[in-house]
């Protein structure tokens, strides 16, 4: 068993908590950002290949109770570093301080060139050279975490090894540019708060975009994990899709290897099956669709999603017990203010009623302006902006 850490959208913890025990993993813990949990490797492999909202996967290396940053390096040379990657292969670290250590050390820049000098002169003692730093695309990214002991007890100086390389989010379909596009692991989040399940009605995104909520929502009613698009490229031999695919704690398991390829070809064939099956009952429109058609095509999504280049307020009457989820305009994206959320409210009552619609914006004055009462308002974070994602039973 070894310990893990699952980073994932602010406040989102609590949704990503419910998929990791929905796969079976146990001794999870809560923390702000994400998650940590402790399981079997391979186990974790299967939640970095299935995880919807998780934004990155980590093993912990180690912890090292700190005071300051002399400590740090005491402590850093002593480990073996030139067992967990070798010479040859490029790094970076980054570091996180909670509030308690932000305070005490400020400059996260300057600890983490500290931890970098550690590493380099351990490697020089063992082995007698130095990796390379590289900070765009690295074969190794660590992520140190220093969190607080408690007043007067120093610091947790906790080391993690990065296991995907690109984010977990960056799911490998977008293709067009549109302004402002949701996360996809968010979009996720907000499929999974949804609970839609396609035997229960049809789904409705009106402010379609990029059509990411469309599209997590296919993957997830067809049985595709989110890295299907990832699997493939690395079935073809391209490593640089999940960084653990060059760590030499996999490199030096033939029972992780077996797995890992067992997974790739069986997901493959069952994803294959999967975009060939029944088409789903999923309906996305928005003035222009150009961006939102693109990326459906690359996800191989084309047969399951229907996109309607139309203004929202011309949609037609939905069937009763369908649900809605939209991200409309906010923020940097809102051209047409309080009006425009009048009218999804209209729109709500006019065209969804029996359907539960599912509302994320970040402004409450606007949230207002749809005038029907919330059943229920969730909390989450879009990248800084304070958002919320109210859930109406439209009647």
């Amino acid at each position: 068993m070894k310990t893990y850490f699952a980073s994932c959208p602010k406040r989102s913890e609590l949704f990503l908590i419910e998929e990791l025990e929905s796969f079976g993993v146990q001794d999870i813990e809560k923390k702000n950002g994400g998650v940590q949990f402790r399981t079997t490797p391979l186990k974790a492999l299967e939640v970095l290949f299935e995880t919807r909202i998780a934004s990155r996967l980590f093993l912990l290396l180690d912890v090292y109770p700190i005071k300051g940053e002399r400590d740090l390096y005491e402590k850093v040379t002593r480990k073996w570093w030139h067992q967990i990657f070798d010479h040859d292969q490029t790094f970076k670290i980054q570091t996180l301080f909670d509030s308690d250590a932000n305070r005490y050390f400020k400059n996260s820049m300057m600890f983490s060139l500290k931890v970098k000098d550690a590493i380099v002169d351990e490697f020089r003692k063992e082995t007698g050279k130095r990796p390379d730093v590289d900070t765009t695309n690295p074969d190794i990214s660590l992520l140190v975490r220093v969190e607080s002991r408690g007043r007067e007890s120093g610091f947790n100086s906790k080391f993690f090894l990065d296991l995907t390389n690109t984010p977990l989010s960056d799911r490998g379909y977008r293709r067009g540019r549109h302004k402002a596009p949701l996360r996809e692991n968010l979009a996720a989040a907000l499929v999974h708060i949804a609970n839609w399940k396609p035997e229960n009605g049809p789904l409705y995104d009106l402010f379609c975009g990029s059509g990411t909520i469309l599209i997590e929502a296919a993957q997830k009613a067809l049985g595709l994990p989110p890295t299907y698009l990832k699997i493939k490229r690395a079935n073809r031999g391209r490593t640089s899709e999940f960084s653990f695919l060059n760590h030499n704690w996999f490199k030096e398991s033939p029972e992780l290897h077996e797995f890992v390829r067992n997974y790739f070809e069986t997901t493959l064939q069952k994803g294959q099956k999967a975009l060939e099956s029944k088409s789903l009952p999923i309906f996305g429109s928005d003035i222009d669709i150009t961006t939102a058609r693109e990326n459906i095509k690359a996800a191989g999504l084309e047969k399951h999603i229907k996109l309607i280049p139309l203004d929202f307020m011309k949609i037609k009457p939905a069937k009763k017990g369908s649900i809605l989820i939209s991200n409309p305009p906010y923020g940097e994206r809102l051209e047409s203010g309080e009006e425009l959320y009048y009218q999804i409210g209209n729109t709500l009552k006019n065209s969804f009623s029996g359907c539960d619609a599912y509302i994320f914006t970040s402004e409450e004055a606007l949230r207002k302006k749809i005038f029907l009462k919330p059943t229920q308002r969730y909390p989450l974070f879009n990248g800084p902006l304070d958002c919320r994602l109210n859930h109406y039973q439209v009647h």
